[in-house]
């Protein structure tokens, strides 16, 4: 059996479109790596036309009733006839799709990447929604999360779920390499959604204030609720720079002109932007309870609180250059291969 012989609709609720090209581009590169003119079918929370290219149909689905949605769904499958039906990222709304899937008796996927079903999280999460998360991926052939912690985290909810563990993609970037040692501070940057409570930006503000302001330099990228905040806390600040949001490609392209990346988020389910940073050839500052921690090298400093935060500025300005680190198992066509055989295996 090879990949192309399976035919797999992919049906999702986070994917890139025309108001936010980063919107679930970590759904796209995983549909993306399953093959050429993947079939999706997408209901994304906005409202706008729906966006139709090759095998894709994306609706702004905000203002669509579930009935809508189901009729659409049922439809399609008519249409794709798909051997696979592989879900992203669970939603109560998906339940009635998986029960005619199994109606049909085709073969259900779904990949997890939902930070909501991290264990640190379980008490926060509705009972009523607990079960039905239960429910759900008791009932998929396989379920799919990025990483191990996710893996924990649901098994919790759904001991009698079938779980494999499949990454995010990081792929491979050319690197300008910059030489960080000739300029008169040394560069810091976080890239991540501004939202306080997550993410976390506050925190790390306050921690790298406490480095000379003319030996350091701090630049903020990425959008969300609290980035009016942050660029008001920031403007006080000579050596610190709020950017807004900018595209994975723009975040690549620019990650090698600074000397280190910091992610103090409260949780992360794998943390892409770490991976990132190291495959540019930067040190990375993170948290070792992130999905991608396990994934560590040396030049990836782990801290847990504030004070450890600071001394990992501290010390990263007086280190070298970081190494360029490979991670080619997180590229595209070996998340490729991994993901065939998952498929390849609901037929054995």
């Amino acid at each position: 059996m090879e990949q192309n012989d399976i035919l797999i609709l992919h049906v999702v609720k986070w994917y890139p479109y025309h108001k936010d090209t980063q919107h679930g581009i970590f759904v796209k590169k995983h549909i993306d790596a399953t093959g050429d003119k993947p079939h999706i079918l997408g209901f994304i929370n906005d409202h706008f036309p729906p966006i139709q290219t090759n095998n894709s149909t994306i609706f702004g689905a905000k203002k669509m009733t579930f009935a809508a949605k189901f009729g659409t769904f049922i439809s399609t499958v008519n249409a794709v006839k798909p051997a696979i039906i592989h879900f992203h990222c669970f939603a109560p709304d998906l339940i009635p799709m998986l029960w005619y899937a199994r109606l049909r008796g085709i073969k259900v996927v779904h990949s997890e990447h939902w930070s909501g079903l991290l264990p640190v999280n379980l008490m926060k999460l509705e009972p009523w929604k607990k079960q039905l998360a239960k429910w759900f991926f008791e009932h998929v052939h396989l379920v799919l999360p990025v990483s191990a912690i996710l893996e924990e985290g649901i098994h919790t909810v759904a001991p009698k779920a079938h779980l494999k563990v499949i990454p995010n993609i990081v792929e491979k970037h050319e690197v300008m390499i910059s030489n960080h040692e000739e300029r008169p501070s040394v560069s810091f940057c976080m890239v991540a959604d501004v939202v306080f409570k997550v993410k976390r930006q506050n925190v790390v503000l306050e921690a790298f204030k406490n480095l000379e302001q003319v030996k350091a330099e701090l630049h903020f990228y990425g959008g969300g609720p609290d980035l009016g905040l942050l660029e008001a806390m920031a403007s006080r600040l000579p050596n610190v720079y709020v950017h807004g949001r900018i595209s994975n490609d723009q975040v690549l392209a620019i990650l090698p002109s600074h000397k280190a990346h910091v992610l103090f988020s409260e949780y992360e389910t794998f943390g892409i932007t770490t991976i990132e940073a190291r495959k540019a050839g930067i040190w990375a500052i993170s948290r070792p309870v992130f999905g991608a921690s396990a994934l560590k090298d040396s030049c990836t400093l782990m801290v847990d609180n504030t004070e450890e935060l600071t001394d990992s500025f501290k010390q990263i300005l007086e280190e070298n250059d970081a190494f360029i680190a490979d991670y080619s198992f997180l590229e595209s066509h070996p998340i490729s291969i991994q993901l065939f055989e998952a498929y390849k295996g609901l037929f054995s």
